[in-house]
């Protein structure tokens, strides 16, 4: 399914296409343009802000890109776009990962009496008998043979070490 088709701009001049489409659960994006001398980076821009696309590389005597983008890679770049060029927006301000959204009845978890709270959110436990790394698990179905342990009222898969 076709998103959009969009020219590619060399400061005035038309030197190529970029086209995006549906691709299953990922976008494509796909450019190509006339060579220039150096190398070739990929701007797009839209909404007051721009993002780099990536390096263009030398195919059949054009310079192409082609990049395959989850949802989440999409919302690095602007919403909408207006423009894709092989120069560099001037002051328009780069696109930036949206912050993400903290839930306001969040509260830091006590800590379960020996575990101790890693800054990537596991859990280490020092015992006689070894260590133990308590890592969250987020799972819809508990596969055969794992045993998720509920340690502070959160699921956690346990191993020892």
């Amino acid at each position: 399914m076709e998103l959009g088709k969009y020219i590619i701009t060399d400061g005035n001049r038309s030197v190529g296409t970029l086209s995006l489409r549906r691709d299953g659960l990922y976008t494509l994006l796909e450019a190509s343009a006339e060579p220039r001398e150096g190398l070739t980076r990929l701007y797009i821009s839209g909404g007051g802000q721009s993002a780099c696309l990536g390096l263009m590389t030398p195919d059949s005597g054009l310079v192409k890109l082609r990049r395959r983008l989850s949802r989440l890679e999409l919302k690095n770049l602007p919403e909408r776009i207006e423009a894709a060029s092989t120069c560099p927006p001037e002051n328009t301000p780069k696109s930036r990962p949206k912050p993400a959204e903290e839930k306001p009845d969040a509260q830091p978890a006590t800590p379960v009496k020996g575990w101790r709270p890693m800054p990537d959110g596991s859990l280490v436990l020092s015992k006689p008998d070894g260590e133990y790394l308590a890592l969250p698990a987020k799972l819809r179905r508990v596969p055969p043979g794992i045993r998720l342990c509920v340690i502070n009222g959160q699921e956690y898969l346990v191993f020892r070490y």
